[in-house]
C-alpha cells in the first residue's frame, strides 16, 4: 500500500471576558492510499481510509464564577468511521472545580453526558478490543505538591 494524506488542523483560545475563555477547535484528515500493483490484498485500503475521522471539532468553555470556582463545559464532534462501522458521534463533559487552597482542589464531573454509551472504535480483525465509552460521574480531589 502507498498514498498521501492531507489534512488542516485549526484552533484559538479566545478570551472572551476577564473570566471567560472559549477554545473552539477543527481537523480535517483526508486519505488518499492504493494498494501496490502486485499486492494481493483487497482490504487494507479501505480499512485504513475508513478507521480515521475525516472531521473533527470540538469547543471548550472555561469560566471563572469566583470564590474559588471553576466551570468547564466540552463539546466534540466525531466523524463515522466508515470501515469500522461507527457512527459520527457528538459528546459533552462538564467539570465544576472548587479551589480549596493554592494546591488543593475538588472536583464535580460528568463526561460523556448526551448517551449512556458510545462506539468509539470497532476493529474488525479483533487485533483491539473494540472501544465503548460509558457515561461517567465523578468526584476529583486533586492534591499538588
Amino acid at each position: 500500500m502507498h498514498g498521501t494524506t492531507d489534512g488542516v488542523e485549526v484552533s484559538i483560545k479566545w478570551k472572551v471576558a476577564d473570566r471567560w475563555t472559549l477554545s473552539p477547535g477543527y481537523s480535517f484528515l483526508q486519505m488518499h492510499l492504493h494498494t501496490d500493483p502486485n499486492s494481493l490484498d483487497t482490504t487494507s485500503v479501505v480499512d485504513a481510509q475508513g478507521s480515521s475521522p475525516g472531521n473533527q471539532a470540538q469547543l471548550r468553555s472555561h469560566l471563572e464564577v469566583g470564590h474559588g470556582f471553576a466551570w468547564d463545559l466540552n463539546g466534540y464532534f466525531v466523524g463515522r468511521l466508515s470501515a469500522q462501522a461507527v457512527a459520527s458521534y457528538t459528546r459533552l463533559d462538564t467539570q465544576l472545580t472548587w479551589r480549596l487552597a493554592e494546591s488543593v482542589g475538588l472536583s464535580f464531573v460528568g463526561q460523556d453526558l448526551l448517551r449512556d454509551h458510545q462506539l468509539e472504535f470497532n476493529d474488525a480483525f479483533q487485533s483491539v478490543n473494540s472501544s465503548q465509552v460509558k457515561r461517567s460521574v465523578y468526584a476529583k480531589l486533586t492534591w499538588r505538591f
